[in-house]
């Protein structure tokens, strides 16, 4: 059932205060930060635009492109820009235009890699900026250049530092004041990134724009961040703070496990995420269907349905639409304070808890919601006024002073009193936030000693200790300020299979931010020598051309886990579907021990950029496969965590109950996969393999 026309209206004058606070796109208006969509036209459909303003977004992210307005050497049309510039000021929106792809009258259409086609394309850009100056619009220099699929024939980033800097001279001659962004990768490839900083970006750009798709949820962009904002302040000029913009990010409903509904959850997830670590500027792809194709994956990442109908609304409204709504309508005009813990309003800590606390002029609100599928987590949330659900319904009537509410993976808002929040901005030993830690992690190294892994979320200096509990000991390791990930070695305590061990993170001025209840580790017995065998697989797709190899040796000096066996194996194939399994040759190495919580292991990717996971599956034949973990060379060795139980772990076949059925096997010990879109040559050494239990080991 549609919504009444009137509702719509209500909505649309409710959205009214974020518009004030963006303001109008006039002249020399200063850039802003906020929230926005992809759209892919210059000409709205009747009622588009107001329908779009209606969720309370303020920016818009469009392709300017080249060949469309120069068909005729240094001749530029750009009446359709106009068109729609003039739409976007009469909704008080702004432009996130990107200056991109190839013109048959240069370079044969393929991406400007000629100097006179590097000259034409800055000639354009600038006459293009200059059109359209001191709108505090952003200019993004190209879309997704590390994927051949947009740079033709193929990515090369000297290529395209060498167009972005020619860019930058012409703007800068034209309009010095414009604010030049990029490089708009597709994920977050710190390799390209790297790049582009190298070659001197940095001295031209405002910002680093990345698109940071992934199947997983929102909240597992953090580290990535985390390792984007370190590498950016090692090629920054000295005292000034680069942004981090995400540019282009979405969740489609063809991908598995994503329906309406969860795309709704994970938009409001996504923007508050990005929030809450100072990403000043989040663009959701895409405003609108792109067909009706069920099964398309880029016909389904819209917040409104494929079809214009006349009247209002214009397009059937989806999930997304209405958390895009409820987002703005519960945050309107607050900035980000910190995020909290559980335990500061109730008596339990827990890191799938978000709660996240911002301020207004005269109101504050609090965001909650967790990651956890266990079940709902309750929180009794002391002067708390309204609550909202993440669409924007109110929940009520609420009882005076404290309410009990039911945390789910669904995002609430709800409006605090000003003395208790007040109280929840000051330090307490159980936040787990700060932005300072993203993640603590247990490998396995020599001899049964611990290794942790300690990344912080996104880029803060800060140093403190790892505190590691085992059998009534407490050992405590420090780190230095500023490092971005640290490996360190809590020795003497030798772990076993009945050793439980706690961990928590401290803070240079005692406070504790990160806490991780008792885990125990049992390595992989015979790792690097049992017999394996790795094959090619298509899923029944047609085969495609390819060389593989697996090699036993010993994990290389520079592995945290060394000495001790690794396992290389490297792969080369042609664009297309096709990942590339890792089995036991023996029955009894395939045997898992009781109910594992995750597979760690320590990787490191030579070449090419992969995917690394696995499968295990239980007595039923229902089969679970973790979350992909994406490793990139610049990483260098990285501690990988593959889960079996929680959000984004794929599962199929068997009883279909998520349960994990004992006894459980392994179906691949470790599945290589990579980016299907192109021809791919690299290699995966992964060393210390160790399954991880939680409490008390294997049951």
């Amino acid at each position: 059932m549609k919504p009444a026309r009137w509702t719509w209206l209500l909505g649309a004058v409710l959205g009214t205060g974020f518009r004030a606070l963006a303001g109008a796109a006039t002249p020399d208006a200063p850039w802003q930060a906020g929230y926005g969509v992809n759209i892919h036209f210059t000409d709205a459909r009747p009622g588009e635009l107001e329908m779009l303003a209606a969720s309370g977004c303020r920016w818009v992210r469009m392709d300017l492109t080249w060949g469309r307005t120069e068909r005729v050497r240094d001749v530029y049309d750009f009446e359709p820009y106009d068109r729609l510039v003039r739409s976007l000021e009469q909704h008080q929106l702004r432009a996130l235009f990107i200056l991109d792809y190839g013109n048959v009258l240069y370079d044969g259409g393929l991406a400007p890699h000629t100097e006179t086609g590097r000259a034409a394309f800055a000639r354009w850009a600038a006459a293009a900026v200059a059109r359209y100056r001191g709108r505090g619009y952003l200019w993004e220099i190209w879309n997704e250049p590390n994927l051949r699929q947009f740079w033709k024939p193929e990515p090369n980033v000297s290529n395209y530092v060498a167009l972005a800097r020619a860019v930058a001279r012409e703007v800068r001659a034209v309009a010095p004041g414009e604010r030049l962004i990029g490089p708009a990768t597709s994920g977050i490839d710190l390799e390209f990134v790297e790049g582009c900083l190298r070659g001197g970006v940095l001295e031209d750009w405002w910002a680093i724009s990345v698109h940071p798709y992934r199947q997983t949820e929102p909240e597992t962009v953090v580290a990535d961040y985390g390792r984007l904002r370190d590498l950016i302040r090692r090629y920054a000029p000295a005292g000034r703070d680069v942004p981090v913009l995400s540019g282009e990010w979405g969740y489609s409903t063809a991908w598995r496990g994503i329906d309406a509904s969860a795309q709704g959850m994970f938009l409001a997830r996504q923007w508050l995420v990005n929030a809450s670590v100072g990403v000043p500027l989040s663009i959701w792809y895409d405003w609108r269907d792109d067909g009706v194709d069920p099964a398309d994956a880029e016909h389904n990442f819209g917040t409104v349905r494929y079809r214009w109908q006349p009247g209002w609304p214009p397009f059937e409204p989806k999930p997304a639409w209405y958390a895009m709504r409820g987002f703005h309508r519960a945050l309107d005009r607050c900035q980000f304070v910190r995020r909290i813990s559980r335990r500061r309003v109730t008596g339990a800590a827990d890191p799938s808890d978000w709660l996240l606390l911002f301020r207004g002029a005269d109101q504050w609100r609090l965001a909650m919601w967790t990651t956890a599928t266990g079940g709902p987590a309750v929180v009794r949330v002391p002067g708390l006024r309204k609550l909202w659900n993440h669409v924007g319904q109110e929940i009520g009537p609420l009882n005076a002073g404290e309410l009990e509410v039911r945390l789910t993976t669904a995002p609430l808002y709800a409006e605090l009193d000003a003395a208790v929040a007040a109280e929840l901005c000051g330090p307490s030993p159980w936040d787990w936030s700060d932005a300072r830690i993203g993640s603590v992690e247990l490998g396995v190294g020599a001899d049964g000693t611990l290794l942790a892994e300690l990344r912080k979320s996104h880029g803060a200096a800060m140093c403190g200790r790892l505190r590691a509990i085992a059998s009534g000991r407490t050992n405590e390791l420090e780190w230095a300020a500023g490092e971005g990930a640290s490996v360190v070695r809590a020795a003497p305590l030798a772990i076993s299979a009945d050793t439980p061990v706690a961990l928590e993170v401290v803070r240079d001025d005692g406070v504790i931010i990160a806490l991780r209840s008792p885990l125990s580790l049992v390595r992989v017995a015979g790792w690097g020598e049992m017999p394996l065998r790795v094959a090619a697989n298509t899923d029944r797709h047609p085969p495609l051309p390819h060389q593989i190899g697996l090699q036993s040796l010993p994990a290389p000096a520079d592995c945290p886990a060394a000495p001790g066996g690794a396992v290389r194996i490297s792969i080369a194939t042609e664009a297309g579907f096709q990942y590339f399994p890792v089995t036991m040759e023996r029955p009894e190495d395939r045997r898992v021990a009781g109910r594992p919580a995750a597979l760690v292991a320590w990787a490191k990717v030579e070449g090419d950029s992969l995917r690394l996971t696995c499968r295990l599956e239980d007595s039923s034949g229902e089969v679970f496969q973790p979350p992909a973990v994406q490793l990139q060379p610049a990483d260098g060795w990285r501690l990988v965590k593959l889960p079996f139980v929680g959000s984004g772990v794929g599962r199929w076949g068997g009883d279909g109950d998520g349960v994990l059925t004992l006894p459980l096997r392994w179906q691949a010990v470790l599945l290589v996969d990579r980016d299907h879109a192109r021809a791919q040559t690299g290699a995966v050494v992964v060393a210390g393999a160790a399954l991880l239990y939680e409490e008390s080991g294997p049951r």
